[in-house]
């Protein structure tokens, strides 16, 4: 498995990660892992496909929109 460094981190940042890895019970590179792991996860999340049967959004349907007052 690959290591990875980090250097220069900021005091209040080790002592937050020091804090949640002893509630966690857990050492402070297995929290850093979860932290990293959960972190990654949320950024491939994927939006919902559309609900059947909306209208694809056109120009027509923004007008309305603006002229009703929705916008």
């Amino acid at each position: 498995m690959p290591d990875i460094l980090i250097k220069n981190i900021p005091s209040e940042v080790h002592e937050r990660l020091k804090v949640r890895a002893r509630k966690n019970r857990r050492p402070m590179a297995q929290e850093l892992l979860v932290i990293l792991d959960s972190t990654l996860k949320q950024e491939t999340r994927q939006f919902p496909s559309p609900v059947a049967g909306n209208k694809p959004l056109t120009q027509n349907l923004v007008t309305r929109g603006i002229r009703g007052g929705r916008l």
